[in-house]
């Protein structure tokens, strides 16, 4: 059991690696996190970090030879015990001696990793304060575009690391036009901006056009039509006509409606064939 223990602790530490060279500080939590969490990682101990992989009971019950239950050390533990705890000092070798200060009194890797992560909460919503201040604030003087735009981009990749990541269109707002289309890497963004503006432009106009045109054509017609059958049907005195009559209004009052209340242009269309219907039952 012992050499299968060793082997697995060797194993373990050959996927962790070395500690990274870069220790964590009190400002560089983001730059010391991208470098430990690729080694956890690899080595396939996320859940020691994150406590999803829960220590095993100390000692388990079993029966002696003469059928007494006894309790004896879990063999479990002892391999678990074994990871956690070179997880753990891989993870204390990454500290500067005075975060380390601070978790001397941790006894498992999930404990530390929570500590660390506690610690630098309340710096890291200061650091988002910060960075989003740089975005509004900064301007572009005497950079050319290019440095600006990698300027407000690292601001960007920073805010994301953070989980407060800026989307290309706010990126865009922050940075005037002009820089933007000097920039090589930018104007592409802006491009697309625009392109995309023209093409909603263009659907609104169309939709405009043909509301006017529904407008000035199709309801007129069918208001001086359903007026004559009106007219016509009282004339008469024809019950049926009378009826008929009625729906044909009622079909124009519908269209009306409907480019009032903005349903689809499907849907006017429907109406209109119904009302055209019903204009060639009543025989106008």
């Amino acid at each position: 059991m012992s050499s299968s223990a060793s082997m697995s602790s060797s194993a373990l530490a050959a996927a962790l690696g070395a500690p990274p060279a870069q220790q964590l500080t009190r400002s560089n939590f983001l730059l010391w996190k991208a470098l430990v969490l690729p080694a956890f990682r690899g080595a396939n101990v996320m859940s020691l970090l994150d406590g999803s992989d829960r220590a095993p009971a100390k000692t388990v019950e079993v029966e002696d030879s003469e059928k007494n239950k006894i309790q004896v050390p879990n063999s479990a533990y002892v391999d678990w015990m074994a990871r956690d705890q070179q997880v753990l000092r891989f993870l204390l070798n990454t500290l500067s001696p005075d975060v380390l200060s601070h978790l001397l009194e941790v006894t498992s890797t999930a404990e530390a990793w929570t500590a660390i992560n506690a610690m630098f909460k309340t710096a890291s919503r200061t650091k988002v304060q910060h960075l989003r201040g740089e975005l509004n604030d900064t301007k572009k003087l005497s950079m050319t575009a290019d440095q600006y735009y990698t300027k407000m981009k690292s601001f960007a990749s920073e805010l994301s690391a953070l989980g407060k990541p800026v989307a290309d269109d706010e990126l865009l707002g922050y940075v005037p036009m002009t820089c933007a289309m000097e920039s090589r890497r930018m104007a592409p963004l802006y491009l697309l901006q625009i392109w995309r503006a023209a093409v909603i432009s263009a659907l609104v106009v169309a939709r405009l056009l043909l509301l006017v045109f529904a407008v000035l054509t199709v309801v007129p017609i069918v208001e001086v039509v359903a007026m004559a059958t009106v007219m016509k049907t009282v004339a008469t005195g024809d019950v049926t006509m009378i009826v008929a009559a009625g729906a044909v209004m009622s079909a124009v009052v519908t269209v009306v409606t409907v480019e009032m209340t903005d349903v689809t242009d499907a849907g006017m269309m429907v109406v209109v064939i119904v009302s055209a219907v019903l204009m060639v039952v009543v025989g106008v």
